[in-house]
């Protein structure tokens, strides 16, 4: 009975299934911005931040060069 009805108005009835499947991709989109938002938050109370790497020259991104040789470094500690 569907069938026939959804037949005569291809136009329509792609539309609709569009439409249901935007809907659906926003839905998730937005219940994935709130979990990851809400898990980095826990997280980020388990750590101590204590500075920021930022490039010197904004043509020339060094900062994972930086990152490698903080985490070489025998100064800094990683808790495990």
């Amino acid at each position: 009975m569907y069938i026939k009805s959804v037949l005569p108005q291809p136009m329509c009835s792609l539309l609709l299934v569009l439409l249901i499947g935007e809907g659906a991709f926003f839905c998730i989109t937005v219940v994935e911005y709130v979990v990851v938002s809400s898990e980095m938050l826990k997280i980020s109370s388990y750590y101590c931040f204590i500075g920021y790497l930022k490039p010197v020259d904004q043509d020339k991104d060094i900062v994972i060069a930086g990152a490698k040789i903080i985490n070489n470094s025998q100064c800094v500690v990683f808790r495990g």
